[in-house]
Order: structure tokens, then C-alpha cells, then sequence
């Protein structure tokens, strides 16, 4: 059955591949049903039995456009490390298509937004999401270093790829969506920016990075019985474009999500609370991993928000220009203040300002990106 009256060839090839699993077989399933899109070319059904009591997710990434292999080997790697990632059930890799486990309807976003006014369950489920992170990158340290770096399964998160990131809001969104033409000094200021980005990044601690741990890559399991009592069981999505990279990368993804904001305080104390996390693991006590003092540590994530939040940026304004996806041009404003909150903090990024206040002022003048 189709998920709606148009004709969807690929759809109707899901539905025949769902037909010739044996998985399925002898049972009765409801029509899938679109589960999520996302800023990719996937996209996500769900596939319910008819009694509710399984279901499953299907991934539909067609190979001229996405590759579904590095989400394959990664799922085997985390998984393999009993990291909370979805099991494949089937495949077949030249339609690309997935079956995958169900984590639910419930993101972590969804629940830390509607739990805005008790911030105790906030905490909690903040906790636990650095805790995870904390655990995969001291569990994966050393096999990232010795078997997936040398295999090719992992990629180090180079000089290059960063400035191509950050290249992202210079082209897509200062001067293509806000129009904003700069000065010859100011390109200079840009790239002399980008290269202090870059230089601090590189000198940090390389882990796993899973290059987009946000709030809306993190489902909640269980979400109904969680309490300021309960340990969140959390599920990861999106892991397929993890590098060898700067270890406060996936920390303040988090911390600074695009997507929802919180009182600097509270920011400083999940931070804090990561970092002791990785202070007293036995690879940073017995030297395997040296981790920064606090302060060093501190400027390593605030300078490391810049770069994200500027590739993110410019990302979305080339998902609205290029893509054809306006709804994330609501998140730039947000993004671009914390670029502004950290050249207030720091001299040596003072000339972002300049930079960046006329774009976020044509952003805020801008209905497109209405919060």
C-alpha cells in the first residue's frame, strides 16, 4: 500500500523487498507509515505489525545520492562496543535499503524541550547524554587509534575538511542568502580566523567524533517513565560521517545545540561535569590520553562551537538555497549568537562581529527565519 496517492517507484520497491524477507514473513503488518526525514536525500518509514507489539524502521537511501555503507560498518563498529545504536535486521545494498530497530517516536529533543520548567529532568537526561558520549570516546580510544584509523573505517577530521566547513557560511550564507559582500580586510580577518579555528581544534585530544550529537539524533527509550530518579536510556542516530577529530566537538554540538538553547551557567556545569567524566577515566590517569587543564579546556569547546556553528549555519542557509528545505533557517539565529557570544569573550576573535552582526541582522529581518 502506498503512504499516499502519488506514485513512488522506490516506495513501491521497499514494499516488494519488505514482501520477500522471511523476517517478516507469517506475520501481519500495518502499511509503512513515514517515520522522519532528514537534511540528507533519506529518508524514514516505519513498518508496525498489526497487534503493536513490534516494529521496525526502513531506511531508504538511494545510491546515486547517499551511500549507505559507512552507516553499515559504523553500526557493526558501535555496536560491537554495546553502544546504543540501532541493530541492522536486513539490507540490500543495491537498492539501499535498511531494516533497522525502532527506538521510537520520542527525541531527545521533544523531551527536554516539553521539560523545559523542570530542569532536574533536564539534568538528568543532560548527564547521561555526556556520559555516553565520555564512555564511546574513552571505549573506542584505543581501537579508533590502532584498527579503524589504519583500516580506513575512520577518517581524521583535517585541516582541510574544517575550512571547507567553515567556507559553508562565508559562501552559502553571508553572500548568497544575506547578500553580504566583504571588504578585502575583512576576508583577511576571515581567514586568519579560520586558521586560529583550526590550529586549536587540531591541537586538542582526537577521539570518535560522531560529528552531529544533538538533540534531534538522540532518541528516548522508555521516555515515558523517565523521572529525576531514572538513568535515560538513549539512542544514537545519524553516526555515519564520524572522523578521528577534536574531542569537545560532539560536547558542544550538545551543549550549544542549534536547535534549543540553555542559560550559560547550566552550559559551564554539563561541561564541567563531562570533563571530570574524562579526567578520572584510567586512560587520561594512566597517560594514554592527556587531557587539557579546565581553562585550556573551556577555550578548546568555546572555539570549537565557533567552527561548528558556522559550518552549521552556512548548512542551512544551502539546505533552503540548494535543497529546496526551508525549516531550518529558523535555527540560524540561534546559531549565529553563540558565534557572537564567543568574539565578545575572546579578543583574538573579535573580528567575527563584524562579520557576522549584518548577517544575523538580515536573518532576524528575514520571515524565513522566524524562530
Amino acid at each position: 500500500m502506498h503512504v499516499d496517492d502519488t506514485f513512488d517507484p522506490r516506495l513501491a520497491a521497499i514494499q516488494a523487498w519488505l514482501g520477500s524477507l522471511p523476517l517478516l514473513a507469517n506475520q501481519s503488518w500495518l502499511p509503512i507509515m513515514p517515520a522522519s526525514a532528514d537534511a540528507s536525500f533519506r529518508r524514514y518509514f516505519r513498518l508496525t505489525r498489526t497487534d503493536f507489539q513490534q516494529s521496525y524502521i526502513v531506511m531508504d537511501a538511494p545510491p546515486a545520492l547517499e551511500d549507505i555503507q559507512p552507516f553499515v560498518n559504523w553500526a557493526s563498529a558501535l555496536h560491537a562496543l554495546n553502544y546504543g545504536v540501532p541493530k541492522i535486521h536486513a539490507q540490500d545494498d543495491q537498492a539501499g535499503f535498511l531494516l533497522l530497530d525502532d527506538f521510537g517516536q520520542t527525541t531527545f529533543w521533544q523531551v527536554v524541550a516539553s521539560e523545559s520548567q523542570h530542569p532536574a529532568i533536564v539534568d538528568v537526561c543532560y548527564q547521561q547524554a555526556l556520559l555516553d558520549l565520555a564512555q564511546i570516546q574513552l571505549n573506542s580510544f584505543e581501537i579508533a587509534q590502532q584498527q579503524w584509523l589504519p583500516s580506513g573505517l575512520l577518517a581524521r577530521y583535517s585541516a582541510e575538511k574544517l575550512a571547507e566547513e567553515m567556507g559553508l557560511f562565508s559562501d552559502w550564507l553571508a553572500a548568497q542568502f544575506a547578500q553580504h559582500i566583504w571588504t578585502p580586510e575583512q576576508q583577511q580577518a576571515w581567514l586568519r580566523i579560520c586558521q586560529q579555528l583550526i590550529n586549536r581544534a587540531l591541537a586538542q585530544p582526537q577521539v570518535w567524533v560522531h560529528r552531529d550529537y544533538h538533540s534531534r539524533n538522540l532518541m528516548v527509550l522508555a521516555a515515558s517513565e523517565l523521572t529525576v530518579d531514572s538513568t535515560p536510556c538513549l539512542g544514537v542516530l545519524d553516526f555515519q560521517d564520524a572522523v578521528l577529530g577534536p574531542m569537545t566537538y560532539d560536547a558542544v554540538s550538545l551543549i550549544r545545540d542549534c536547535y534549543i538553547d540553555w542559560p550559560l551557567a547550566q552550559q559551564r556545569a554539563w561541561l564541567q561535569g563531562y570533563y571530570q567524566r574524562l579526567l578520572a577515566s584510567e586512560l587520561v590517569q594512566g597517560g594514554q590520553l592527556h587531557l587539557p587543564v579546565w581553562s585550556e579546556f573551556q577555550q578548546d569547546f568555546d572555539w570549537m562551537g565557533v567552527q561548528r556553528h558556522l559550518k552549521a549555519a552556512g548548512i542551512f542557509a544551502r539546505l533552503y538555497l540548494r535543497d529546496a528545505k526551508p525549516s531550518y533557517l529558523a535555527a540560524i539565529p540561534r546559531t549565529l549568537t553563540y558565534i557572537l557570544q564567543q568574539a565578545q569573550t575572546y579578543p583574538e576573535l573579535a573580528d567575527l562581529t563584524e562579520l557576522v552582526a549584518p548577517v544575523l541582522a538580515y536573518c532576524e529581518g528575514s520571515s524565513l527565519c522566524t524562530r
